[in-house]
């Protein structure tokens, strides 16, 4: 068992990240997301803080504890959602990393590190202000200015900004707030840094609740299909969206966590840019999160709590403790 990382912390339990691939390595560097943590039950013991400042992610390499950026969302839940980087490989059916620990109860815990470009191949919530670096957008057509967490158009017709990004098997994730019910465009997986043109893949969201998929080859575009009422769209309403596509082809496409349509097309295993297009004025899309994509992911558990100076008796993933006895000092 790994050494203790940091005496102010009182307990802990073992993550372990499983590969659900047949025959299939989980490259290191993979964004992982895990809920397998009833925080609320933490702090209403007093063994947590509501604001999850104390919930810490450590990866063991063998002789070092370092701790990763982390990003957590719906805090003092059964159910918190919980992000990080993998630090190593994960071989093929159903092989296991064991090297993530998670660390809480310290109550005078200041801001843990939770900066998504070190988690995310591209990540921007628009912190510094402006779209001009890290990364880098460039305003194809209209006018873009930044909102909030989220970039908007800023004249009629809305218009277009693209960045470099070259994740093909990927997990595209990012929210949408539309005006008067005006569709919008997603292209990605794209030669050029312009919308509907060269080669791509656009998805559009049309005003009336369809989903068209184009396919763009040398700036020609082919429908791949349309599907009516494939998702509820409330215009002025902030609405999260989704995009996977696996090493097969096989595409699927979300709005508010729910499926709209799942399809298969190989044209294309390699792109430069992700391309945005809004259609009318003061429409804004935010929260850029673009990541590798593996199906079937990764399943990550949680194992039973540790305390400091005591050692757990070790039981299988969940959470449950069974018991535990004294243990020399305060490294587990």
């Amino acid at each position: 068992m790994s050494r203790w990382w940091d005496g102010n912390y009182a307990k802990r339990r073992r993550i372990t990240v499983t590969n659900n691939q047949a025959s299939t390595v989980l490259d290191s560097g993979y964004v992982v997301v895990f809920s397998d943590f009833n925080h609320s039950s933490e702090v209403s013991g007093s063994q947590s803080l509501a604001s999850g400042n104390d919930v810490r992610v450590v990866y063991w390499d063998g002789s070092t504890n370092t701790e990763l950026d982390r990003i957590g969302d719906d805090w003092n839940t059964t159910t918190p959602d919980i992000v990080f980087r993998t630090q190593a490989d994960v071989a093929a059916d159903s092989d296991s990393d064991e090297s993530y620990w998670l660390y809480y109860d310290y109550a005078s815990a200041g801001g843990p590190p939770k900066n998504g470009k070190n988690i995310y191949n591209l990540y921007d919530f628009f912190a510094d202000g402006n779209f001009t670096t890290n990364p880098t957008w460039t305003e194809i057509s209209g006018t873009w200015t930044v909102q909030g967490d989220g970039i908007k158009t800023v004249q009629n017709f809305g218009g277009s900004i693209g960045t470099p990004e070259t994740t093909a098997d990927a997990k595209w994730e990012f929210n949408v707030n539309t005006q008067d019910n005006f569709g919008w465009t997603l292209c990605f997986m794209s030669g050029t840094n312009v919308a509907e043109s060269g080669n791509q893949y656009a998805a559009i969201w049309a005003e009336n609740e369809s989903l068209v998929f184009k396919k763009y080859v040398s700036g020609s575009p082919t429908t791949l299909f349309t599907e009516a009422s494939a998702f509820t769209w409330t215009a002025q309403t902030v609405h999260d969206v989704k995009v996977t596509r696996d090493s097969d082809g096989e595409f699927k496409f979300y709005v508010d966590g729910v499926l709209g349509k799942t399809y298969t097309d190989t044209t294309y295993t390699t792109g430069a840019f992700f391309v945005p297009r809004t259609n009318a004025d003061g429409e804004r899309v935010g929260q850029f999160r673009i990541s590798d994509f593996v199906n079937p992911e990764p399943t990550v558990v949680t194992g039973l709590e540790v305390t400091q100076g005591l050692a757990g008796i070790q039981a299988p993933a969940g959470g449950r403790t069974l018991g535990r006895v004294f243990g020399l000092g305060g490294s587990q």
